[in-house]
């Protein structure tokens, strides 16, 4: 990963790759990619000394109030190279606060930028993102016809090939590694209700709106909700479920039992039930393959 900002580039070739992504907001999304530059949103210039580069039409990018850009996934897939040259001098101030606000708030600006990101330039690759954060399916991202339009006029190479041949070492999750999506049960699906760390989880009405009802069962076998685990306070029936601080310990493992639809600790047989969840959210019981209390579907994310 680059810092923000610090990069030099052909004008002409800047305006042919599109220049910014006008419908970014403020600053974010350099964490999609591995290799991705981003520029920076400040109100301050950076310096880039270009030992090897100082020939004409080399030129400093330097924009005031632009969001970071996903130009690392442009320049590799739509025919460029993105080079570190030796003995490079950069000079990078920040301030102590930002000039500026950000609308919605600093979370909600990055997951826009970055989900447009994901939805231009990567393809099915995209999900590995969606399943990372979940959170950011139910964000609006706005129009991103002008982007596909300029990718397609470009003809720029698919993702994969950009995972193949930019960053053949990555290795990319297999679909066994997680699942993805709600946890259904009846009409009812389960929810954070705005819950956080401490907070109890229980039932609402299956809303496909992502949000609170996005969970991802991860190939550690911790069911997670944006950064936060469901976890079992202690093991024993009648224990409640909470959100915690993911930690990859036992009392936050389960298991997904295909034959019966529960959810299983790891420490042995207690899972998952909602009979209580009206008046103490959902617990641990001891396990029953014929209490419908404990029978859950899993089924994809909504697409937003």
């Amino acid at each position: 990963m680059i810092a923000g900002g610090l990069f030099s580039i052909d004008k002409a070739w800047f305006n042919t790759l599109g220049k910014y992504d006008m419908l970014m907001d403020v600053w974010g999304g350099e964490n999609l990619g591995m290799k991705i530059v981003h520029l920076l949103a400040e109100w301050i210039c950076v310096v880039i000394f270009l030992a090897e580069k100082q020939a004409s039409g080399i030129v400093q990018i330097c924009e005031y109030f632009y969001s970071f850009s996903e130009i690392s996934f442009r320049v590799w897939q739509c025919g460029g190279t993105l080079e570190i040259i030796p003995c490079s001098r950069v000079g990078h101030v920040f301030r102590k606060q930002h000039p500026y606000t950000f609308p919605g708030g600093s979370g909600t600006v990055f997951a826009r930028n970055t989900r447009r990101a994901a939805e231009v330039w990567m393809d099915d690759y995209k999900n590995y993102y969606y399943n990372a954060v979940p959170m950011a399916r139910s964000v609006a991202f706005g129009s991103i016809k002008s982007r596909t339009d300029l990718r397609k006029r470009l003809e720029c190479r698919p993702f994969k090939w950009y995972m193949d041949n930019v960053y053949p070492e990555l290795r990319v999750p297999n679909s066994k590694d997680f699942v993805v999506g709600v946890l259904q049960q009846g009409r009812q699906c389960v929810d954070s209700l705005g819950h956080t760390l401490g907070g109890f989880v229980g039932l609402y009405a299956c809303h496909n709106s992502g949000g609170n009802q996005d969970w991802v069962l991860s190939k550690e076998k911790l069911l997670k909700h944006g950064d936060q685990c469901l976890a079992a306070a202690e093991f024993r029936a009648g224990a409640q479920l909470q959100l915690q601080g993911c930690q990859t310990i036992d009392l936050q493992q389960f298991e997904l039992q295909e034959h019966t639809g529960q959810l299983k600790s790891i420490l042995g047989d207690l899972c998952v039930d909602s009979a209580t969840e009206k008046s103490a959210g959902l617990t641990l019981e001891n396990c029953d393959p014929n209490r419908a209390s404990q029978k859950w579907k899993v089924l994809d994310a909504p697409e937003m």
